[in-house]
């Protein structure tokens, strides 16, 4: 598959999760905070409590909390050091969706990122101390305590979400520490690096191809034919040498045989072409119907791409199609808030691509690497834009449209800029890798 196609993938993924994530926040914001205006919600995090203007249960607390536990829970198996390279450990090692790159970025990348949100954290926090329209700054108490609890909550839901992951790999699908239809990580195949959004961490790149996914399937195949005599006849490479018909169903001159280690060696190539293997030095002929079988397999998973691709394009459209209706309908002033709402969700995948594009500076070759580049600039951008914007509307008083269009940018494109799960996930992984020397 050809890389633009790979990346429209991608992007045709962001763009629908990115908007289902957004969508999420806003009505869990919703469930949170319209009980304090008579509404048909809870009164526990909200803009304007009835006891005080503003407070250290942010209005996004339960997005953030929710994200960050999915973060967790949709972690690859290699994060939960399982020996496996299963790219979503709380599914069977079979299912296909391991082999569905673009739906793990669109997952991770697009709805956990688009749910949480770090700008809109850090306004309602700033609100605290400089104040708005309608109530007084100088609440410096609150806005500490709002980071703390803003920051532990998020880092403990997002362990919660491993953990909840760890438990369904071993307790519902009973597959244990070792899976064995998957081969085993060595400690140089491991993640090293921070997480590039949808990249290194919590699988691989949106962008590679989809023949990883085969490759493994052969390898485990390959492995399970070794230990099967009926599938693989042995024979010694005397016999090898005894007819030409013998040395052309075993594909290899004697002559020049490679060594045991530099057959090894080379797996990986011999995997895509496997009809021959050396083990203690005997030759194990794979059955002839093996790379028929692989080639069936491949083009398997070339339809199953296009019919991937088809189906996100086509869900995405639609979506991108009712919020735009909604939209006009919901028209006057009594509907303002709603219509906000719906063109925030229009606003959503720019900021969430613009993240994704932005994520490649974790992964580049720049002095220290281990600082995630990438998603500090998409958080400080997205803090700039909401930080105006509030001011905006907090102290100046506008017509209808910018009334609407403004809270949308903030909401939608700013929101999905910003994440706050992505932040987490780095910070675990930066405090589970750094080693303590003893002083």
């Amino acid at each position: 598959m050809h890389a633009s196609t790979e990346t429209l993938m991608v992007v045709l993924q962001l763009c629908f999760w990115s908007e289902l994530g957004v969508l999420t926040r806003i009505y869990l914001g919703r469930l949170f905070n319209d009980g304090c205006e008579d509404g048909w919600g809870l009164c526990l995090t909200s803009q304007s409590t009835r006891d005080k203007q503003y407070g250290a249960e942010f209005l996004d607390l339960p997005a953030n909390m929710l994200g960050c536990f999915f973060m967790g829970f949709f972690s690859a198996a290699s994060v939960l050091d399982l020996k496996s390279t299963k790219n979503l450990a709380f599914l069977p090692a079979h299912s296909c969706l391991q082999s569905e790159k673009e739906l793990q970025v669109g997952l991770r990348t697009g709805y956990c990122g688009s749910l949480t949100t770090f700008a809109s954290w850090e306004l309602s926090l700033l609100q605290l101390l400089i104040g708005s329209k309608s109530g007084d700054g100088g609440q410096w108490q609150q806005w500490l305590w709002g980071h703390i609890i803003g920051f532990e909550l998020a880092y403990a839901s997002h362990l919660i979400g491993e953990h909840a992951a760890l438990g369904v790999h071993r307790w519902l699908l009973q597959e244990g520490p070792h899976d064995p239809d998957q081969e085993t990580l060595t400690e140089f195949e491991r993640p090293s690096e921070p997480q590039a959004e949808g990249q290194d961490l919590y699988g691989s790149n949106g962008t590679n191809t989809m023949f990883e996914g085969s490759l493994r399937h052969c390898k485990a195949e390959d492995r399970r034919d070794r230990t099967d005599d009926s599938k693989a006849e042995t024979c010694s490479l005397e016999q090898c040498r005894e007819t030409k018909e013998e040395a052309k169903q075993c594909t290899v001159d004697s002559l020049q045989q490679p060594p045991v280690r530099q057959q090894q060696a080379s797996d990986l190539e011999g995997c895509k072409h496997a009809r021959l293997r050396v083990q203690e030095g005997s030759i194990i002929c794979a059955p002839k119907q093996k790379h028929t079988a692989l080639a069936i397999h491949q083009v398997c998973v070339d339809v199953k791409q296009h019919l991937t691709t088809a189906v996100s394009a086509l869900l995405c459209i639609l979506l991108t199609t009712l919020w735009v209706v909604l939209a006009i309908v919901d028209s006057g002033a009594k509907h303002s808030g709603r219509r906000q709402h719906w063109f925030a969700l229009l606003f959503a995948p720019f900021g969430c691509v613009l993240r994704w594009l932005l994520s490649k500076l974790n992964t580049m070759d720049r002095p220290l690497r281990w600082f995630p580049a990438g998603t500090f600039a998409a958080n400080m951008i997205a803090c700039s834009i909401v930080f105006i914007l509030g001011g905006l509307t907090n102290r100046y008083k506008l017509g209808y449209w910018p009334m609407v269009i403004l809270p949308a940018i903030r909401v939608g494109f700013a929101g999905a800029l910003s994440t706050v799960s992505t932040f987490i996930a780095e910070v675990k992984h930066a405090c589970v890798t750094t080693s303590i020397q003893p002083t």
